[in-house]
């Protein structure tokens, strides 16, 4: 039974027009960029220039972070001493790079450091007792989590019992009771002075360098160090911005600024790792922008943790090899083209399960197979959700355990909903926006009755149908306006928090369309005067008469867009991305 279709409603964002005169007035900006700014709450002078012209000097300092003190002085000592060092990273990418950060750091300076990324089909996700148990043979003194444990409080507990220092970096949600660490930095804390709560994994991770390198090479007792090169940690930027794109988190003040300027390092490619993952994903090698991360490098990082073992991603990250990074970056692309065949299977079975009735009784999508990849149920899930605006939890099934990752729509907190549902969880952990979580296979029925109740008492009818939010209706003409670009240009990185904004224009007549590929169209449209060229990407092409030119009944339409900036030859121009498209009567 074929899956059910359901229409995106349009919308436009109200913006306040006195706040958005004055904006406009003040920064001389290009109306529609001033327009862009409001939407994203950014009505001042002061928060479009910090917005538009991000820098590494506005970046708070690390110290804000609560404990962070106590950590970096404690990671400080370990290296002083040569204590042995363990740092227990995550399998995805904001794991792997922020494992990556710290890992490369410690080496530089020579401390005695060694590392652990868990395998996400053998460990799970975060830190686990019965994988510490593995080290005390050769136990370290000092721990440092990165991208979790900040729910591990019984992993945690035990380390301090065989007498292992405990530093927790992470940025997921906090529980109620912290786990019993010497220092937990996670800017998610309510009592945190730092100003930027949306750090990622990596972030975090990139704050404790900046704190432990200030330790070690400005305190008066430090000076053991003074004869050594101060490492630049501009060149973990890359790394930063990988994994800050990666993880999805949004886009603004501190991520901005480390994405910003990560994303420069990313196009000089010194890394072999990155130059080696760029070549293997045909990024352009001088102007790699956050979708080239987003939708090309990440995947293939995330394929290793997800289809294999995140230690390939780590590798290449770290290797200064060029023939290994080429041969691993090989490796990731196979597996990411596994990762890409068994998310289709999967979607397709579960497209044929919703069906309208489906959609009509439920307002959230919960679904369970022992057949299903467990590497790619939450990217399902993510799918899942966007198309049906529900929040999706897909699960694995395995030895009576149901194991699964869960994708938030409708701006609803899945973390909180997951709360509501404690008593049937024996784990779960994530943030608002994406949660991992088991529970016995005995207790699925009772979970998705108790879920469907709590999203129920958080969502309307209304916030269940799939939207499109527009940014402004507007003649094509205007993109040609040299002011436009020129302003245009400061707003990438584009990403959550902000979105590439999104266009409408009518009409437009359809005057060729052609099939690139399997799944995308690329079609040329005419408008006052002018031909336009529009790529349609997983796009279905639109009934044709022959040689490309659609049907009569599909000439004239209202196009959804998006402008993406590509290169060639060196030289930057936008290309229209319909993002979706309205047939005019």
């Amino acid at each position: 039974m074929p899956g059910a279709v359901l229409e995106k409603e349009w919308h436009k964002h109200d913006p306040d027009l006195l706040a958005l005169e004055k904006l406009q007035r003040e920064t001389n900006l290009h109306p529609l960029i001033a327009l862009f700014l409001c939407n994203r709450g950014i009505k001042d002078t002061a928060g479009a220039h910090s917005f538009l012209h991000p820098s590494l000097k506005d970046l708070p300092s690390a110290f804000l972070l609560k404990d962070m003190d106590k950590a970096a002085h404690r990671l400080a000592d370990a290296v002083r001493r040569h204590e042995k060092i363990l740092i227990y990273g995550d399998y995805d990418a904001d794991g792997v790079t922020a494992t990556a950060v710290l890992w490369l750091f410690l080496k530089r300076i020579g401390a005695a450091v060694s590392r652990y990324i868990p395998d996400r089909i053998r460990d799970g996700y975060g830190l686990k007792t019965e994988i510490l148990k593995r080290f005390l043979d050769d136990k370290p003194d000092l721990l440092v989590t990165v991208d979790c444990g900040i729910s591990n409080h019984e992993a945690v507990a035990y380390a301090r019992e065989q007498g292992v220092d405990v530093i927790v970096t992470d940025h997921h949600c906090v529980p109620d009771m912290l786990p019993p660490a010497l220092a937990a930095v996670n800017p998610k804390q309510p009592d945190c002075n730092y100003p930027d709560k949306d750090l990622a994994g990596v972030g975090v991770a990139f704050n404790l360098v900046m704190a432990l390198r200030r330790v070690l090479f400005h305190d008066s007792t430090a000076s053991a160090w003074s004869d050594r090169q101060r490492p630049n940690l501009k060149e973990y930027l890359d790394l930063v911005a990988i994994g800050t794109i990666a993880d999805m988190v949004p886009l603004r003040g501190v991520n901005r600024i480390l994405v910003k300027e990560g994303l420069k390092i990313i196009d000089r490619a010194r890394r072999p790792g990155i130059a080696a993952l760029k070549a293997i994903s045909s990024v352009n090698t001088t102007k790699a922008s956050s979708y080239d991360i987003g939708f090309r490098l990440a995947p293939r990082l995330n394929a290793a943790g997800r289809m294999g073992s995140a230690d390939d991603a780590f590798a290449l990250l770290v290797t200064e090899d060029g023939g290994q990074a080429e041969l691993i970056a090989s490796s990731l692309d196979q597996a990411n083209r596994r990762r890409q065949a068994a998310e289709e299977d999967m979607l397709t079975e579960l497209t044929g399960y919703i069906t309208a009735e489906v959609l009509q009784t439920e307002k959230a999508l919960v679904y369970a197979s022992p057949h299903w990849h467990r590497g790619v149920l939450g990217i399902v899930a993510s799918r899942l959700a966007a198309k049906y605006a529900r929040p999706t939890i897909l699960f694995s099934l395995e030895d009576g355990k149901a194991k699964g990752s869960g994708r938030s729509a409708a701006d609803i907190d899945l973390y909180e909903l997951l709360t509501m549902c404690r008593e049937l969880l024996e784990d779960f952990g994530g943030h608002k926006e994406a949660a991992g979580l088991s529970l016995r296979e005995e207790n699925l029925p009772l979970f998705k009755e108790v879920f469907q109740t709590a999203v129920s008492g958080k969502v309307t009818t209304a916030d269940l149908v799939p939207k499109l939010w527009l940014e402004d209706s507007v003649q094509l003409s205007i993109l040609r306006e040299k002011s436009f670009l020129s302003d245009f240009y400061l707003l990438p990185p584009f990403g959550m928090g902000n979105p590439n904004p999104l266009l409408d224009t009518s009409p437009v007549k359809i005057i060729e369309q052609r099939l690139i590929g399997e799944k995308h169209v690329k079609l040329r449209v005419h408008q006052d005067g002018r031909v336009w060229e529009a790529m349609g990407f997983n796009m279905d092409p639109l009934p044709t008469v022959g040689h490309g030119l659609p049907a009569a009944e599909f000439l004239k339409a209202s196009l959804a867009f998006a402008l993406d900036t590509n290169t060639y030859q060196g030289r930057e121009f936008l290309q229209l991305r319909v993002v979706d498209l309205k047939v005019m009567g």
